[in-house]
């Protein structure tokens, strides 16, 4: 599921706030949440790849693999895995 983050409380599971489609991708995915500021994408290594302030996200030039989408929305980060194809 989507892993949210919150300082001040520790670490809860929430599944509705976020959605990311396609996944897996190919060329692109997009993200809708409420209050979306802007997202990051990770390969495995711990490298940022892409940060982007528009809800849809260009994957075209990525290698086929696994990735961590960073969500950035209302003084929160979301965290999903993303499968490129």
């Amino acid at each position: 599921g989507v892993i949210h983050f919150n300082p001040a409380n520790g670490i809860e599971e929430i599944e509705k706030e976020i959605r990311v489609f396609p996944n897996p991708c190919v060329d692109f995915f997009r993200v809708s949440t409420k209050g979306f500021e802007r997202a990051e994408l990770w390969d495995l290594q711990g490298r940022v790849l892409v940060r982007s302030n528009e809800p849809r996200i260009l994957t075209d030039h990525l290698s086929e693999g696994h990735y961590l989408l960073k969500v950035f929305a209302e003084k929160r980060c979301f965290s999903h895995l993303i499968v490129k194809q």
